[in-house]
C-alpha cells in the first residue's frame, strides 16, 4: 500500500506494454503516480531525444497525461533527489480539497461553454457538484437524469478540474447522484 507509486522505466526502452499494465494498475487503486524514466546518462542527443521520449510517452498515456515524468540517472544521481521532491508534490495534490463555491463556479462555467448534450430526448442538467472526500479524490456530482453523462462530457469535466485545480499525477473519481 501506498499514496504514491513511483513507476521507473528504462529511458532507452520508453514505456514497455508491462510498464502500462503497472500504470494502469496505479489508476485502478487510484494512487499517486510520478513516472521516472532512469539510465538518462545512456541517452544521446538528450534534448532531442527528451522531445521524442515526451511525444511518445504521452501518445501512449492518453489519458493519464497528468502523471509528471522525471528523467534520472541512478548511476550518476543525476535528479535523484527531484523524484522525492516531486512525490511529495503528488501527495500534497492527493490530498488537496476544493471549496464547494469555487468548484461550483467552476462547474457552471464548463456548462455554459459547453452544455452536455440531450439523452433519450431529454436535457442533461448538471445542478450541482462537490468534492466528498481527498486522497483520492472523489467528486459527485448531482444531475437530473443518470446514466445521462457521455464518457466525452466526463472526460471534458475532468480536463476543466485538472486545468482549474491541478491534481498533478493523482487519478481521481467522478460519480453522479440523481438529484430532483
Amino acid at each position: 500500500q501506498c499514496d504514491v507509486a513511483v513507476v521507473f522505466v528504462d529511458a532507452l526502452e520508453g514505456i514497455t506494454k508491462n510498464d502500462m499494465q503497472i500504470l494502469d494498475y496505479c489508476v485502478k487503486k487510484l494512487k499517486g503516480i510520478v513516472l521516472i524514466f532512469n539510465k538518462w546518462d545512456l541517452a544521446d542527443k538528450r534534448e532531442e531525444y527528451y522531445k521524442t521520449l515526451l511525444k511518445e510517452s504521452n501518445d501512449k498515456l492518453k489519458s493519464m497525461n497528468y502523471i509528471p515524468m522525471l528523467t534520472t540517472s541512478v548511476l550518476n544521481n543525476t535528479r535523484v533527489s527531484s523524484v522525492l521532491d516531486m512525490c511529495i508534490i503528488v501527495f500534497n495534490e492527493r490530498c488537496k480539497r476544493i471549496d464547494t463555491n469555487d468548484f461550483n463556479d467552476l462547474l457552471q462555467e464548463l456548462v455554459k461553454k459547453n452544455p452536455p448534450s440531450h439523452h433519450m430526448g431529454k436535457k442533461v442538467d448538471l445542478k450541482f457538484g462537490v468534492q466528498v472526500s481527498s486522497s483520492p479524490p472523489v467528486f459527485l456530482f448531482f444531475v437530473n437524469l443518470l446514466g445521462g453523462v457521455k464518457d466525452n462530457y466526463l472526460r471534458y469535466i475532468e480536463k476543466g478540474i485538472r486545468n482549474s485545480f491541478g491534481f498533478e499525477g493523482v487519478p481521481f473519481v467522478i460519480k453522479f447522484k440523481k438529484k430532483k
